[in-house]
């Protein structure tokens, strides 16, 4: 999927599954739904998605993917530029904000609406549920969110189910996390690492 939105907002949605290349909103918004999984079509560490608000539903599958060989690489994630993200996802959240993304938020993003272009030439409105908030996983899902050169916020909760595993990582120089909502696992690891500080209240 290779798209550039002139319009403030960018909506991509689909009953099976959603390969990234890259959705570039600008400034705007981006909403990504799918039935199944969305992925990382080019697995080359470049930008998949660039706004200033994203949000991600997987509902049957994975955001991202795990990838085995370096413990501090993982080619899978998607590849983020964007300044607040929420997601949900079934078996798992793998995302990265790149070093040209700096600072991250993991935050509530509000519905987005799209005018939808039909082939009689009409259009209508389509919009998204609601406000999806935080990162939150189903099925032993694991969430891993790294930040290359940025402070990391957890405004709201970051939730893995069951044995899924959570990790926060705010690398570079002088970044934090900052932790203004819950972080849990059910049954999992986790793990909050910063260039900087940890830093709840």
């Amino acid at each position: 999927t290779r798209i550039s939105a002139l319009t403030p907002t960018a909506r991509v949605a689909t009953a099976d599954s959603i390969g990234l290349s890259l959705v570039n909103a600008g400034t705007g918004d981006v909403s990504l739904l799918a039935g199944t999984s969305i992925v990382d079509n080019d697995a080359s560490g470049t930008v998949n998605v660039q706004a200033t608000n994203l949000r991600m539903v997987a509902t049957a599958g994975l955001i991202g993917n795990s990838d085995v060989g370096t413990p501090a690489v993982n080619d899978n994630a998607i590849d983020l530029e964007v300044a607040t993200v929420a997601a949900s996802a079934d078996d798992g959240i793998y995302l990265h904000e790149t070093t040209t993304g700096g600072a991250l938020e993991i935050g509530s993003v509000a519905a987005i609406d799209v005018t939808q272009v039909n082939f009689d030439s009409s259009t209508e409105t389509v919009s998204d549920a609601a406000t999806l908030a935080g990162l939150t996983t189903a099925t032993d899902g694991p969430i891993k969110l790294v930040a290359s050169d940025g402070t990391l916020t957890v405004s709201n909760a970051v939730s893995a189910h069951g044995t899924g595993d959570v990790l926060l990582d705010a690398q570079g120089t002088d970044n934090d996390v900052v932790i203004d909502a819950a972080v849990t696992s059910g049954a999992g690891n986790v793990t909050i690492t910063a260039a900087d500080d940890v830093d709840q209240d």
